[in-house]
């Protein structure tokens, strides 16, 4: 079973879940302390180094994923 609390899996890759960074969405300026926000690891297309973004909200990591990612129901 995988864990989704920050304090167990952001440690383990040397993540302070206390660390401040601003959201990842382009245009968003909120700041906020990564264990209070949304995380996503994903790599790009084409590219095998997994990165991590961090976002404020659910509303902004939602308004991240590209359209054509989404599922139609």
């Amino acid at each position: 079973m995988r864990s989704t609390e920050p304090l167990q899996y952001l440690p383990q890759m040397g993540i302070s879940p206390l660390q401040v960074r601003e959201c990842a969405l382009t245009g968003c300026t909120n700041v906020f302390q990564v264990i209070n926000g949304v995380a996503f690891a994903g790599r790009a297309e084409g590219q095998t180094e997994v990165h991590m973004h961090f976002f404020c909200c659910y509303e902004c990591y939602l308004s991240a994923i590209p359209l054509n990612c989404c599922g139609s129901a």
